[in-house]
């Protein structure tokens, strides 16, 4: 069940929301008493980043760069 909170709530006690969300609540968070915005939490990602992740990154070379093995000209 989602949890309501007026958008002057949610202003003054962000924080705390920020981490009731990203614990797996829903927050709605309601302006003129009508539901206006939702906090969720956001799928695991697999945990923090490590040192080498970056190296699946594939580099691409963009125009005038020199081509694998090769020299720019």
């Amino acid at each position: 069940m989602s949890k309501f909170v007026s958008l002057y709530d949610a202003r003054n006690d962000l924080p705390n929301l920020v981490d009731r969300a990203a614990a797996g609540e829903e927050i709605v968070i309601a302006k003129n008493g009508m539901p206006y915005a939702k906090l969720v939490p956001l799928p695991n990602r697999g945990g923090p980043r490590k040192p080498g992740d970056d190296e699946k990154i594939t580099y691409i070379a963009g125009e005038g760069e020199a081509e694998a093995g090769g020299r720019a000209s």
